[in-house]
């Protein structure tokens, strides 16, 4: 009788385990599975120079400053990126705007835009997959100025707008899930306006391009050549209020022409300016730089500061006495070799303009910045009226610049090898009615630095130091003194740094009697004694993941180098130098793996590739005949498609069902239920990430679609095919629906494909038993979207398509027709926007169809 009540126990606790502990264990365990399908938000937006509210970066009023912009994509593969950088419109103002790194982001999808208080831009790596950014890399940069009448002392961030989106590639991220996880502004302080300089005599030679793209329409008011024109007019305009001042022309193409001497007669100039001939040929940058350092040479003035200001609108692609077309690399080093030597020879400043979109910034800036100008970009010519006015107000002031290097060998020589340091901090200071003015800079990403707007006068310049690191160039630790003098540029002024031997492992390395930063030499693994680990110019003590020690510290099969850690001192008795965060082995001449596990025969599962049916055909299903039916009008996927999302091929015996998804069936033909998952909507993710459901669109635009089954025989004869409408289920999240095929199938077994418009065909996973006078249902199968042209393959066209439909900042460029912004709206949510693009590109990267 106990037995028997425990019995009872027993069986009533499985019951309870069944019904109740096991459904909940396994709605946790998908809940966990979900969970894992969502990104985890890892990437970063931020600015360089770095400052905090607490340490804000020091701007005078009335000073145009740039800020690099960062992406630090954490663990994802970034694709895409929707930039919004916002602004106080109290304190500041663009100047030049934001200026994408193209050598990253391939693709500009929209922007810059500039409004008021933010800048808007859009990038993306293109079609290359490759290029999906997964360490951190500059984006752009971001040119402002702190307005002349801001309130003194007023501190404001720069940061970044709520619509700032990152979108990921990674296969456990949704194709519009925004994987941005912070967000890092940048702190300002504007102080007093910096002093007035007084009038500084010019020789200003502007060096116009004038070769065949300069005649575009880049603006409904005119072309580039005429805007420019009207705009360098202005600006002669400003040179002739000073009497010192001349002005020149030299223009461009293939070759350079000497349009106008140095004169003070600038009405002569302005109407050789407008009398400039319709641009044709390539662009030699570098003639014209020749040409105007030529009129300088022979012109050249005591006392008087000599200036080009080079405007293009194209990559260099020409060089002087050439006779064909050279590379960009080329062409770029002989203008800059030419620049060099006219700021070497004549002290000339280059002030360099890039129109429009198809400019080498990262080259017009190198140009500029050498000799101690600035570049500005204008990405129509509607700015260049406000870029040469800010070139006329720094005219008559100086700059100096320079750069922070690593000294690695410390011998007080900057060598070309030699590595360039970026985000460290300068001061520069002198005294102006008997108040010191101080300003403090950063370097770059390229670990350059300039100051720029400075007067006539007597300054310091300094570095900060850093912690572990000594100064080597300049000897003197206070920096460098200069004089600027009639606003003249200061170039090569450069701080060499090498690094500190330093220890951190609490021990004795040396016998010296010191530890730590007292001690002369670090090591390896914390134990001198061991020949083959000890390393002087090395401290691996916490955390460094390069080992020597020729030991497996893990377990994991691998030393040295290889080895993910490394450890303290290789002894764990030894209290005074374990650290019980790292892994440590004791040596081991053979490192044995602890965990190789041969699988058991029964842990592999046998493969079925042809299920068995679960019901025997009735006789009644087979036809009497085997003769295999051809239809006439099968649709093939490579068939020249439309823009029509919803493609209804068009079998000569198909029936038109009278009440979808479940018309009567004719007597005569094949049912085929089917349930189609199409990726970015309902309950299908995408190609990266299939199970990322939770973001696709739940609430499809087109809710009706035609589904289209092809059938093939065992000898992979096409036999026939299906066609009807497939309707969206809320609750499955896909589209389902009976399909009807005229032809009288043999029961056997067949493959199935199933598609959709706009869709790539895919085979049904199996080997599916028909029969005929019943529905034969399907498995589930999700289709690949991104089709835009319904020809059945991924490719550049689809994408090209895409681009033409594509609209979230401005209006979509080219996409008048409905059906192509349908067949392009890949999430089906009736907007074609950066959702749909990062979707194409996670599709195209496997692109699993037939």
């Amino acid at each position: 009788m106990s037995f028997l009540r425990k019995k009872s126990f027993l069986i009533a606790g499985l019951f309870v385990l069944g019904l109740v502990v096991l459904p909940v264990t396994v709605f946790f365990f998908q809940t966990r599975q979900e969970i894992r399908t969502r990104a985890e938000k890892t990437v970063s937006l931020s600015y360089l120079p770095t400052y905090s509210n607490a340490n804000p970066m020091q701007i005078p009023a009335g000073t145009t400053f740039s800020l690099d912009v960062f992406v630090d994509p954490g663990g994802s593969a970034v694709s895409f990126v929707k930039a919004e950088m916002v602004y106080d419109t109290s304190k500041f103002e663009i100047a030049g705007g934001f200026i994408p790194n193209q050598e990253v982001f391939s693709q500009i999808v929209e922007g810059p835009i500039n409004q008021p208080g933010k800048t808007t831009t859009t990038l993306s790596i293109g079609s290359d997959l490759q290029k999906a950014l997964r360490q951190k890399t500059k984006i752009g940069t971001l040119t402002l100025k702190a307005l002349p009448n801001a309130p003194p002392n007023a501190r404001s961030d720069i940061g970044f707008g709520p619509n700032s989106q990152a979108l990921s590639i990674s296969d456990n991220s949704s194709f519009n899930e925004n994987v941005i996880a912070s967000t890092v502004p940048v702190s300002i302080q504007i102080n007093k306006s910096g002093l007035v300089c007084g009038t500084s005599p010019t020789d200003a030679m502007h060096v116009i391009d004038k070769s065949g793209s300069m005649n575009d329409k880049d603006v409904p008011s005119g072309t580039k050549i005429s805007n420019a024109k009207i705009a360098a007019g202005n600006f002669i305009d400003i040179l002739s209020r000073e009497e010192r001042n001349n002005a020149g022309l030299v223009t461009f193409e293939s070759f350079a022409t000497l349009d106008s001497p140095f004169t003070s007669d600038f009405a002569t100039v302005k109407n050789i300016l407008n009398a400039v001939a319709t641009p044709k040929g390539w662009t030699c940058i570098e003639c014209g730089i020749k040409k105007a350092n030529q009129e300088i040479a022979i012109k050249k003035r005591t006392d008087i500061k000599n200036v080009v200001i080079l405007l293009t609108d194209g990559e260099a692609n020409y060089i002087e006495g050439g006779s064909r077309q050279v590379s960009r690399a080329i062409a770029e080093q002989k203008a800059l070799e030419a620049a060099k030597s006219g700021h070497v020879s004549n002290g000339t400043i280059y002030f360099t303009i890039g129109l429009g979109k198809e400019v080498n910034s990262n080259f017009l800036t190198k140009l500029a910045e050498d000799s101690g100008g600035q570049y500005y970009y204008s990405p129509t010519s509607d700015q260049l009226n406000a870029i040469y006015t800010q070139i006329s107000q720094t005219l008559a002031k100086g700059s100096i610049s320079g750069a922070v290097f690593n000294d690695a060998n410390g011998n007080s020589v900057f060598e070309p090898t030699e590595p360039k340091l970026s985000g460290w901090n300068l001061q520069m200071y002198t005294l102006g009615n008997g108040t010191q003015i101080s300003q403090v800079i950063s370097t770059d990403s390229t670990g350059s630095f300039s100051f720029v707007g400075l007067c006539d006068g007597t300054y310091t310049l300094r570095e900060i130091p850093q912690t572990g690191w000594k100064q080597t160039i300049p000897v003197d630790p206070r920096g460098y003194t200069f004089n600027i003098i009639n606003g003249n540029a200061i170039t090569d002024k450069n701080f060499g740094n090498t690094k500190i031997n330093r220890c951190s492992d609490g021990i004795d390395n040396d016998g010296n009697g010191a530890i730590d930063r007292a001690d002369s030499t670090c090591h390896s693994d914390g134990n001198p004694n061991n020949p083959g680990s000890y390393d002087p110019n090395k401290d691996g003590e916490h955390g460094n993941s390069t080992c020597s020690d020729s030991k497996d510290n893990n377990g994991n099969v691998h030393i040295d180098g290889e080895d993910s850690v490394c450890h303290v001192d290789g002894n764990p008795a030894n209290p005074s130098s374990y650290d019980p965060t790292l892994s440590e082995v004791a040596p081991s001449p053979t490192p044995t793996p602890t965990s190789t596990p041969t699988p058991s025969p029964t842990a592999t599962p046998s493969p079925t590739p042809t299920p068995s049916p679960t019901a025997t055909p009735s006789p009644i299903a087979t036809p009497t005949s085997a003769s295999t039916p051809t239809p006439t009008a099968t649709p093939t996927p490579t068939a020249t498609p439309t823009f029509t999302p919803t493609p209804t091929p068009a079998p000569t015996a198909t029936p038109t069902p009278t009440a979808p998804p479940s018309p009567t069936p004719t007597p005569t033909g094949t049912r085929l239920a089917v349930d189609i998952l199409l990726h970015g909507v309902g309950s299908s993710g995408d190609n990266a990430n299939p199970t990322a459901s939770s973001l696709s669109n739940k609430n499809p635009l087109r809710t009706k679609r035609v589904g289209t089954a092809i059938i093939f025989d065992s000898s992979n004869n096409l036999i026939a095919s299906a066609s009807g409408d497939v309707i969206y289920s809320s609750a499955s999240g896909s589209f389902k629906g009976t399909i009807y095929s005229n032809s009288i199938l043999t029961a056997g077994n067949y493959t199935v494909k199933v598609r959709t418009g706009n869709h790539l065909t895919r085979l049904v996973s199996g080997i599916q038993n028909l029969t005929h006078g019943t529905t034969n249902q399907l498995q589930a199968v999700a289709l690949v979207t991104g089709d835009a042209n319904d020809d059945n393959k991924l490719d550049i066209r689809d994408y090209n398509l895409l681009l033409d439909c594509y609209s979230d900042l401005s209006a979509a460029p080219n996409c008048a027709d409905a059906n192509k912004k349908l067949a392009t709206d890949g999430n089906d949510d009736n907007a074609v926007n950066q959702f749909d693009y990062n979707l194409f590109l996670r599709e195209i990267s496997t692109q699993p169809g037939e």
